[in-house]
C-alpha cells in the first residue's frame, strides 16, 4: 500500500499546475560530478527552491583526492559544496535527513537535545543548517492523519513547541490541525 502511494504522490507532482514546475535530477551521481549537475540544473532553470535527498548514497569518486573520502566524508563534502552553490546562485535550499528514532521520540517529547547527536549518517546535514524542522509520526499516527512538526536547535533559530499536523498520504501536501 506504501508503494502505491508513493506513485499517486509522484504522479500528483509531476501533473498538479499548482505546485509550478519540477524537475528531478535522475543520474548517478558521483562526489567529483555532483555539483556540476545541480549547479547546470540551477542555471538552466533558475528554480525558487533546490531539495536535495539521500546524500548517503553519493558514491565516491574513481579517482583523485575524494576517491579516498570516508562515506560520513562525503556527505559532509557534498552538503558544504552545496550550501556554497545555492547561497551563490540565492536559492532556497531543502535537505531531509534521517534522524536516530530515539532523539526523534526525545524532541517529540519536548526534550533540549544536542544537534550533534541526531543524524547518524546524515549527521553533518542536521547540525550545520540555520533551521530545522521535523516531521514526526508513528505509523498509527499517520495511519489517522496526523504527525507533528517538531523544532530542532540549530544555530540561527529558538525552538518552538510541537505542532499537531493533519497529513493526507493521498495527496502530495500537508495542512494544519486548524483547517482541518
Amino acid at each position: 500500500r506504501v508503494r502505491e502511494m508513493e506513485e499517486e504522490s509522484k504522479l500528483d507532482l509531476d501533473n498538479n499546475e499548482n505546485y509550478g514546475s519540477i524537475k528531478f535530477i535522475d543520474a548517478p551521481l558521483r562526489i567529483d560530478n555532483y555539483l556540476i549537475i545541480l549547479s547546470q540544473y540551477i542555471e538552466e532553470l533558475k528554480p525558487a527552491l533546490v531539495v536535495v535527498d539521500y546524500l548517503q548514497y553519493m558514491s565516491p569518486a574513481t579517482e583523485g583526492v575524494y576517491a579516498k573520502m570516508s562515506k560520513s566524508e562525503r556527505i559532509g563534502q557534498a552538503y558544504i559544496e552545496t550550501l556554497s552553490l545555492i547561497k551563490h546562485h540565492n536559492v532556497a535550499f531543502l535537505t531531509p535527513a534521517q534522524m536516530k528514532q530515539e532523539a526523534i521520540k526525545e524532541l517529540s517529547a519536548g526534550k533540549d537535545l544536542d544537534t550533534r547527536t541526531l543524524g547518524g549518517e546524515s549527521a553533518e546535514i542536521v547540525r550545520t543548517p540555520d533551521y530545522n524542522i521535523a516531521l514526526y509520526g508513528t505509523p498509527e499516527d499517520i495511519r489517522n492523519g496526523h504527525m507533528k512538526l517538531l523544532s530542532i536547535p540549530s544555530r540561527e533559530s529558538e525552538p518552538f513547541p510541537p505542532q499537531s499536523i493533519g497529513v493526507s498520504l493521498g495527496y502530495s501536501y500537508f495542512y494544519s490541525d486548524e483547517e482541518a
